[in-house]
């Protein structure tokens, strides 16, 4: 809850999906698919929905794309990935 609300401060009405949707969680591999994912993402210029995300939290202020993806989204990426022991990284991906 609270890094949702810190995202929605700091990057207002962004679009937000979660790659993890599509194919779960890959454990240690899931930040470096979901920056391929989001690399993809920045090349095709589309966001993609988030799946099975039909009864979102009402207390989370985040813009989550749900199921539609967003077309003509801006070539930039925010790849945050925490895992069970701790581990936490982020990545912000942008046009060369």
């Amino acid at each position: 809850r609270i890094e949702a609300r810190v995202l929605a401060e700091w990057f207002p009405a962004t679009p937000v999906t979660a790659f993890k949707s599509y194919f779960g969680n890959l454990c240690a591999a899931s930040g470096a698919v979901e920056a391929a994912a989001s690399v993809l993402a920045i090349a095709r210029g589309e966001v993609p929905g988030t799946l099975k995300c039909d009864s979102p939290d009402p207390e989370c202020p985040l813009n989550i794309l749900h199921g539609v993806p967003l077309a003509g989204a801006k070539p930039m990426a925010l790849v945050i990935n925490r895992n069970v022991t701790g581990q936490a990284a982020a990545l912000i991906l942008g046009p060369a």
